[in-house]
């Protein structure tokens, strides 16, 4: 019967968008993710860098404070200082 035939179709073609739609889904997750992750680490890094000098009895009595760190590790050895070792 060709009316059984093309409802079998359908509903194959169905089932395909659906799964379809759920793998758009899956890689959106995924893009966000990832953009998210990248995010926090570009904005994190620097931060955790001027911490870390801060602390550290080698380097604490460099820098008179947080901004004092940021401007002599920008002059002296440049911003991508700030992420070295990723």
């Amino acid at each position: 019967d060709p009316s059984s035939s093309w409802t079998r179709s359908l509903a194959s073609c169905r089932m395909v968008a659906e799964s379809s739609n759920e793998a758009i889904a899956v890689v959106k997750d995924l893009v966000a993710g990832t953009v998210g992750g990248c995010g926090g680490i570009v904005a994190g890094q620097p931060l955790d860098t001027i911490k870390v000098r801060l602390q550290s009895p080698k380097t604490r009595n460099l820098y008179t404070g947080v901004l004092h760190c940021f401007q002599k590790v920008v002059k002296d050895e440049g911003f991508l200082a700030f992420f070295k070792g990723i």
